[in-house]
């Protein structure tokens, strides 16, 4: 394998669940976008309904749906992070390990490696690259997308990087 860039980063907690809250890819976000309009909704009817039913004197009803509201305001705030926090400790543990290392080689095709697990793509597995301010982005359908992080290198220029990346992956964002 010719090698030309190493990305070597380590996937921590909080990297995890910023990318669980960020998500990239059209089916990721259009999953976002229904699991909060869910709770959207949640958070209305609760609000609606024990505003009236305090309103016509059903007090009782009304605690019900503050127990509602207060359970919506929970899922979307604690119970999503809690979510995301036992989902990095069993990839970790999955993985045998107490640290998550991502290192990704740039050669004669691109190998991703998870601390033991590596899976190996061809460039022409990519359709397009893209970047925001903190990665460069690598998408393989609307699905995947491979995030490599800026400042990341441990070998290669990454002034360069953009231009290695568009030579080889014709579709840019």
């Amino acid at each position: 394998m010719n090698l030309h860039y190493i990305s070597q980063s380590e996937i921590t907690l909080e990297k995890y669940i910023t990318w669980a809250n960020k998500p990239i890819g059209k089916k990721a976000i259009k999953k976002q976008k229904q699991r909060n309009f869910i709770s959207l909704i949640g958070i209305l009817i609760s609000v609606i309904g024990g505003g009236a039913c305090f309103y016509l004197g059903y007090r009782d009803f009304a605690i019900i749906y503050i127990a509602f509201l207060a359970a919506f305001i929970c899922k979307i705030t604690i119970g999503k992070r809690k979510a995301h926090e036992k989902t990095f400790r069993s990839t970790l543990a999955a993985m045998g390990s107490d640290k998550w290392i991502r290192t990704i080689t740039f050669g004669s095709n691109v190998q991703v490696s998870d601390n033991n697990s590596t899976t190996t793509f061809k460039y022409s597995d990519f359709r397009k690259v893209g970047e925001n301010e903190n990665y460069y982005l690598l998408y393989r359908d609307e699905n995947f997308v491979l995030r490599v992080e800026k400042g990341s290198f441990i070998t290669g220029d990454e002034a360069q990087f953009r231009d290695y990346l568009s030579s080889r992956i014709k579709n840019r964002m």
